[in-house]
């Protein structure tokens, strides 16, 4: 029976089980179920030698004191600030020497974790459209060129876990471990201390002229009901490609708006990379894609031009602390101005040192009911957001969105920050598989379920 074609793989082989948890059993090819029962007889002897994840006592740096300072107000403590920004580095410091100036570019794309072959060399770059439950592109402001990334020990845990697999998590839907916060609902196994996954926003800038980016100054950009997408922003820069930066103002007209002080920057004052063919024909047969290029160049992207990085979010499972890590960036022209510039080092290499931080953890309990957690929100992701009746997303926070990440798919809007709702909200309704806070996960797999070699790309 083990040899034949087809074999069944016992998942809690690999995943410790709770005592009142059913096995999951799910189809394998012959040659990987002998791949899989290896790697948990290796896994097997490890827990003889070392602790379970999670279980161990904290050595030194994993303090009390340490773990409350990284949950303290992101603009107030300067230990949480300096912490993530020392993550932030070890995650950097994942990237290959030979990393082309697309930080990211040796991660593995969502393609290659959702899509349809699990690619082994990552790099090529896929662009990603927000999209709604149905499949349809969110409502709203302009949008914006974005790709997902994640490092190897997030992949690994989703592909051989099968988490892209519409099979493997309608199975976990009925039979997943138990979820320890949310009443009545299932989960996915938790990734591995190490995981991290990233969403990019780029910029397109033309290669023989300069062109115009929004900057996002909070005192100058009151709340609006309808969101506020960066063609109300209220003050843009001019990134030069040849790197001249001029003191000097210049007239800009941009969105239909006259700048009259715009400023000029340099390119290498932002992460970029440049488009190649491939990417621009990608970017140029995505209508949205297309439109935020349209925006920012008033044609079409080219082979030749750039893209800018002007906002990242990163997800990173890090020591010490069992949920994630959220740390969100945005590039300004006046880096070390207000709150969110305080404490990044002074040695990180251009051109971070031009990016703003934010962050925040989640893990621990629930939030008390009625309580307003702090804003946490990058203003070229979630500030677009319009009120759906608790604030836009200029009141959203990273853990409150992400805690109603769960399969089957839902849309993550209206901004529901705070407390879990069970009785309003879908997302936690009982009967629903919880995917480690995870919107990637939720969402990726809902179309596909045909082979182990096969997904959707996100």
């Amino acid at each position: 029976m083990l040899l034949g074609s087809r074999c069944r793989w016992i998942a809690c082989c690999v995943h410790r089980c709770p005592a009142d948890q059913a096995f999951l059993a799910v189809e394998l090819p012959a040659h990987m179920f002998w791949k899989r029962v290896s790697s948990a007889l290796a896994l097997a002897l490890v827990s003889l030698t070392f602790p379970t994840p999670g279980l161990a006592a904290p050595s030194m740096d994993c303090a009390a004191s340490a773990e409350q300072e990284i949950q303290t107000s992101s603009i107030a403590s300067a230990g949480g600030r300096s912490r993530v920004w020392s993550a932030f580095r070890r995650v950097v410091g994942e990237f290959p020497p030979e990393a082309s100036s697309n930080p990211f570019a040796s991660w593995h794309t969502s393609d290659a974790v959702f899509g349809r072959s699990a690619v082994e060399a990552p790099g090529m770059l896929t662009p990603h459209q927000s999209i709604s439950a149905d499949g349809t592109p969110q409502s709203g402001d302009a949008p914006l060129i974005t790709f997902n990334y994640y490092n190897q020990k997030a992949y690994e845990h989703i592909r051989n876990n099968m988490l892209h697999l519409r099979r493997t998590m309608e199975q976990l839907l009925r039979l997943g471990q138990v979820d320890p916060l949310i009443e009545g609902g299932r989960a996915i196994p938790p990734f591995p201390e190490g995981a991290s996954v990233v969403l990019t926003a780029w910029w397109p800038v033309s290669a023989t002229k300069a062109t115009p980016v929004p900057v996002w100054d909070p005192e100058n950009n009151p709340p609006r009901r309808m969101g506020n997408g960066y063609v109300t922003w209220n003050r843009t820069v001019l990134i030069d490609p040849v790197g001249r930066d001029g003191s000097e103002p210049v007239a800009v007209r941009f969105a239909g708006r006259e700048f009259p002080n715009s400023r000029r920057v340099p390119l290498a004052s932002f992460q970029h990379m440049r488009v190649d063919e491939r990417l621009a024909a990608q970017i140029g047969a995505a209508f949205r894609l297309r439109k935020a290029s349209v925006i920012a160049l008033g044609r079409a992207i080219e082979a030749g031009d750039y893209l800018a990085l002007v906002a990242l979010h990163v997800a990173t499972k890090e020591p010490c602390h069992e949920g994630w890590t959220w740390m969100t960036f945005w590039w300004h022209d006046e880096p070390r101005k207000g709150p969110f510039a305080l404490h990044r080092p002074e040695d990180i290499d251009e051109p971070w040192q031009h990016y703003l931080l934010d962050f925040v953890a989640d893990g621990g309990p629930l939030p008390e009911a009625g309580s307003q957690p702090a804003a946490t929100f990058n203003p070229w992701l979630e500030a677009r957001f319009p009120d759906g009746g608790q604030g836009g997303g200029m009141v959203s926070d990273c853990v409150s969105c992400h805690r109603r990440a769960s399969y089957p798919p839902i849309d993550f809007l209206p901004i529901r920050p705070g407390r879990p709702d069970p009785m309003n909200d879908p997302a936690f309704a009982p009967g629903r598989l919880r995917t480690d806070f995870l919107w990637s996960v939720a969402r990726s797999p809902s179309s596909t379920d045909r082979s182990s070699r096969e997904g959707r790309s996100h």
